[in-house]
């Protein structure tokens, strides 16, 4: 999640172990609509894990 003040101009993902294939990277919408985080959805085979970033930026 971006600090309050910034929006999220983009992001991704890494999956770190499992098996898992993503097939959503997405921002997340505040309840202002501003863009203020990232999301990503993965399908699992078992069990996964990983790391999410999401790039902030100042709104103006």
């Amino acid at each position: 999640m971006c600090d309050p003040g910034m929006i999220a101009t983009g992001g991704g993902y890494k999956i770190n172990n499992g098996n898992g294939t993503a097939y959503q990277s997405l921002p997340v919408f505040g309840t202002d609509m501003r863009p203020d985080g990232w999301e990503v959805n993965v399908v699992s085979g078992g069990s996964a894990s990983g790391t999410i970033y999401v790039i902030c930026a100042p709104w103006i």
